[in-house]
């Protein structure tokens, strides 16, 4: 009882801190970019939708920024595919101090609503004069760096992290029902922001037909349903500059926590955002990520469980796929980190649960601490240039660590069940 009475105490204690320092303060701050960019492009949406086809070009989406009254934010909406201007839709037509309030309110609930759906999802129950699963999930996540670089920035990684856990919860609950309704969240997080790419790969590979006929059944069903309003154009232009995106030299700087961005900061030099690589074989760097993205996506297939009757492998599963999908997409900042909490709790609660060794939890607590390193730390200039830029990516160190831990936890698992098999069947 007494016990139960400090934790709750603890929890709230955190979370009333975290309230002060974080979220207050950054509903009140509208002038970051982020928000910027998806103000902007929602209320152009409103306000003049064929102006939609013009957000690619830079100048004139900073001049559009500058006059809806944002003070010293340089932004842009490249790379982000129109639909994404419906995000901010039912917001924009407030003034983006007012915008800016709801919106990381919002962003608050679609994390603790995304904490709410996994716990459910991993049948975390209160105990007796115990403190709520969700409450006890919501402090410790506090001390996640990226849920606090989301909502400084007014980033919109916080309703995608949402998804991703109704994801997770249809597809751990398994059946043919729930794994169509699983592809409906990972269809808008495809056309919403572009993002889990990576999971309906692998989904894709492991004959889930399912969700990944849901998928894009849904991402399509959104995309035509929006394009009265939105606009052919608008698309012309993202599909255009989005090449020349992927390709820019900018992606090679430490801030893109990936494998491409790390291959390239080693591999392609270029005068203004990478004057010292080791050397310079683009083509090389580029082979190179590739062949880790292949052998991730091999491995990941491989060792998968998801056909299994038992749910916790399942979340393993999900959680091994969802560890990597930030680190193996094109471009990623330090605040899309938050897309792999959801792999980071999977692991942390089968570590308890299974009342994993001393050994395996400091390897997870190693992983959960790179993921976490801030920005401020990998950006260095002291750490941009030749062999020192290797110590310039510790989350996307962290992220393969944590997949490796997640692999090998199925790997013992499968062991386990094979080793209990046979002496069943000695009996």
């Amino acid at each position: 009882m007494v016990k139960g009475r400090i934790e709750a105490l603890a929890c709230g204690a955190i979370l009333a801190g975290y309230l002060g320092l974080v979220v207050v303060p950054a509903s009140r701050n509208p002038n970051t970019n982020g928000f910027a960019a998806y103000y902007t492009a929602s209320r152009t949406l409103l306000e003049s939708p064929g102006d939609l086809a013009r957000v690619e070009d830079e100048r004139w989406f900073q001049a559009r920024i500058d006059q809806l009254g944002f003070n010293h934010v340089l932004d842009i909406f490249s790379g982000q595919p129109p639909t994404a201007s419906l995000t901010l839709g039912p917001l924009a037509w407030l003034a983006p101090s007012r915008a800016r309030m709801i919106w990381v309110w919002l962003s608050v609930l679609g994390w603790w609503g995304g904490l709410a759906v996994l716990a459910g999802a991993l049948g975390l129950t209160s105990a007796p004069a115990r403190t709520s699963p969700v409450v006890l999930l919501g402090a410790l996540s506090c001390a996640f760096v990226p849920i606090a670089e989301n909502l400084h920035q007014g980033q919109l990684y916080l309703l995608m992290f949402l998804l991703l856990c109704v994801h997770f919860a249809l597809m751990i609950e398994g059946g043919k029902a729930a794994r169509l309704k699983a592809g409906v969240p990972l269809g808008l997080l495809l056309i919403l922001k572009a993002a889990g790419g990576w999971l309906l790969l692998l989904l894709l590979l492991c004959r889930q037909w399912r969700t990944v006929l849901a998928a894009i059944v849904t991402a399509v069903a959104v995309g035509l349903g929006s394009l009265p309003f939105i606009g052919v154009g608008a698309w012309r232009s993202f599909l255009h500059d989005l090449p020349p995106l992927i390709s820019d030299p900018v992606q090679h700087i430490s801030t893109y926590q990936t494998v491409a961005s790390l291959m390239g900061h080693l591999l392609v030099g270029d005068p203004q955002w990478n004057p010292l690589p080791i050397a310079h074989h683009p083509w090389v760097a580029f082979a190179l990520a590739a062949m880790v993205t292949m052998w991730a996506a091999a491995v990941s297939v491989r060792r998968q469980r998801l056909q299994e009757g038992d749910r916790g492998v399942r979340a393993l599963s999900l959680a091994m796929f969802g560890a990597l999908v930030v680190s193996l997409a094109p471009l990623a900042e330090s605040y899309h980190y938050v897309l792999i909490l959801p792999a980071v709790i999977v692991a942390w609660w089968w570590a308890v649960t299974m009342h994993a060794a001393f050994g395996p939890r400091v390897v997870l607590a190693v992983a959960t601490l790179l993921v976490n390193v801030p920005h401020t730390v990998y950006d260095l200039p002291a750490l941009q240039r030749r062999w020192w830029a290797l110590l310039a990516y510790p989350r996307l160190y962290g992220a393969f660590v944590l997949w490796a831990w997640l692999l090998r936890a199925l790997e013992r698992e499968r062991s386990d069940y094979g080793t209990a098999a046979i002496r069943h069947s000695a009996v």
